[in-house]
C-alpha cells in the first residue's frame, strides 16, 4: 500500500533538518547526500527564509518563480556568458565549446538573431519527415483516409 501524500509530508518534516539549518549550510557545489533524496525541504526553506541566497562561492541561488523569471529577462545586468565558469571545468575540450558557443546558452542579441535559423531549420527537417511518413510502399501520398490502418483504410 502507498503511503498518503499528507503522510509522506509528515515522514519529511520529521526527517528534515531544521529549517534555519537547511538554509546556513546551503551550497549547491557541496549538497549533503539526503538533498538527491528529497530536495524540497530544503527548497522550501530557503524560499521562506533565503529567496535570494548567496551561495559560499559568491554566487545566487534564486528559489521564487518571479525573481528567476526577472533574472531571465534582465540581460544588461544578467548574463548566461559561460566561459568563466567552465573553462577551469572543461578546459580546452568539445565540451566547453558546446557549452560556450551553443544556441541554447547564448544571451540577446546572439540568441535572438540565431533562433529564427535553427527554428526554420527544425521546422523543415520535420517537415520533411512528416511527408516522408505520408508517402505509401509505392513512393506516392497515400489517399486521405489511408495508409493509416493495416488494412489499407478500408474500414
Amino acid at each position: 500500500m502507498h503511503a498518503t501524500r499528507s503522510a509522506r509530508r509528515r515522514v519529511t518534516e520529521l526527517s528534515a533538518p531544521p529549517a534555519d539549518l537547511l538554509v546556513a549550510g546551503f551550497d549547491l557545489r557541496a549538497l549533503p547526500d539526503g538533498f538527491y533524496d528529497d530536495p524540497f525541504p530544503t527548497y522550501h526553506a530557503l524560499r521562506q527564509a533565503d529567496p535570494v541566497h548567496r551561495c559560499p562561492d559568491g554566487s545566487i541561488f534564486l528559489t521564487r518563480y518571479d525573481d528567476v523569471v526577472a533574472v531571465y529577462q534582465d540581460h544588461q545586468r544578467f548574463a548566461s556568458d559561460k566561459r568563466l565558469e567552465f573553462a577551469p571545468k572543461f578546459g580546452d575540450s568539445p565540451l566547453y565549446e558546446h557549452h560556450t558557443t551553443s544556441v541554447v546558452f547564448r544571451d540577446p542579441p546572439d540568441h535572438t538573431r540565431i533562433s529564427p535559423a535553427v527554428r526554420a531549420g527544425v521546422h523543415a527537417a520535420r517537415a520533411g519527415r512528416a511527408r516522408a511518413a505520408d508517402r505509401g510502399a509505392g513512393g506516392r501520398p497515400a489517399r486521405p483516409g489511408r495508409g493509416a490502418w493495416r488494412d489499407g483504410g478500408r474500414r
